[in-house]
């Protein structure tokens, strides 16, 4: 029953791949920052979430893989607000 999600893993220098298929995030509306300077993380498994809640990618995924300069591998689906792009999560 999460909500906020927001630099969950922020700074993480020595993350390098992460499996959130266990996670359960229809409610969560606040995904900002979440990876930001994360700079190692190169594999993440975001095939389950589930990003209904989330209402707009400023107050909700902005720049979310931001300065992840060595993520090659990402398993994603997500449902990104109404006029919103994939870039907006990674400026």
């Amino acid at each position: 029953n999460v909500i906020y999600m927001k630099y969950m893993f922020h700074g993480c220098k020595n993350l390098v791949s992460l499996d959130l298929s266990g996670f359960h995030t229809a409610k969560v509306k606040d995904m900002r920052y979440m990876f930001q300077d994360c700079s190692l993380l190169s594999d993440v498994d975001f095939s389950s979430f589930d990003t209904s809640s989330i209402t707009s990618v400023s107050s909700g995924m902005k720049r979310m893989f931001y300065k992840c300069t060595s993520l090659d591998k990402a398993s994603i689906r997500l449902t990104l607000p109404q006029g919103a792009t994939i870039e907006d999560l990674f400026q």
